[in-house]
């Protein structure tokens, strides 16, 4: 007659003991591992992301300073050839109103309006010498050259007007037309900066 623990005898070729579970402490470990090994990826995206910041920084400041070349801006000519002969027109006059009286110093009205109209007069002829040298043709650029020689001539009439008023008002004001929500002077000015001619900005010797 056998007994109990006999019959608990493991048969041949079985296994000799059973599937256990993890403890306590080993389930803890492997948890613990699985959570680190899930965490790394994470904890290195930001450093990537910085790393990338930098790197697209250095890449945007070495294109401007050593690769960028700007296109042209609004309203430069691609032919230097009017902003070159202007250039020379213009220094020569700018020269003879600088030698003149400072409007803005005179002693009185009527001196003041003196001045200017002495000005008015050098200016005009710069005018007529930028007239004759502007290109004539259809295309967008020629036009907008006249239009700056046009513009000049209205800034010229409007200092005519300040001259004028400064013989009957002594407290009379410069006041200049506009262009767009510009003031006259410094669409003018403007054009002359960007094909670099800067002596045919305004004198702005009557602001």
């Amino acid at each position: 007659m056998s007994s109990a623990s006999d019959q608990h005898k493991a048969k041949p070729g079985s296994s000799a003991s059973a599937p256990t579970e993890p403890n306590g402490t080993d389930a803890v470990e492997a948890a613990g591992a699985v959570e680190v090994t899930e965490a790394e990826p994470r904890s290195r995206m930001p450093i990537i992301l910085a790393l990338l910041l930098v790197l697209a920084l250095v890449a945007g400041w070495i294109f401007v300073l050593f690769i960028y070349r700007p296109s042209h801006q609004l309203d430069e000519l691609s032919d230097a050839r009017f902003p070159k002969a202007a250039e020379k027109i213009c220094a020569v006059t700018m020269a003879q109103v600088g030698d003149l009286p400072p409007a803005s110093q005179a002693a009185n009205a009527e001196a003041r309006s003196k001045v200017v109209t002495q000005a008015d007069a050098l200016l005009g002829g710069m005018v007529a010498q930028l007239d004759t040298i502007a290109p004539t043709g259809n295309d967008k650029a020629s036009a907008g050259v006249r239009e700056w020689v046009a513009d000049w001539r209205n800034h010229i009439g409007d200092r005519d007007q300040y001259a004028e008023a400064l013989r009957t008002n002594s407290d009379a004001r410069f006041l200049e037309s506009t262009k767009g929500t510009r003031q006259l002077s410094r669409a003018i000015d403007g054009f002359a900066e960007v094909n670099k001619m800067e002596s045919c900005s305004t004198p702005g010797d009557v602001g």
